[in-house]
């Protein structure tokens, strides 16, 4: 998919991640999360259960 790059910029904002209804009062805990690499690549793991 990326054929011939060596360097690929993964940074994100990931602004609302949920699964069902909204319950007022609970915070997802990746809402708002925000990730950037500056001069470098890399990979980004998150655990959803």
């Amino acid at each position: 998919i990326f054929e011939g790059s060596s360097r690929v910029n993964v940074s994100h904002v990931i602004h609302d991640l949920s699964f069902g209804p909204k319950y007022p009062g609970i915070q997802n805990p990746l809402d708002g999360t925000k990730r950037v690499l500056v001069d470098t690549s890399g990979t980004f793991r998150y655990y959803i259960k």
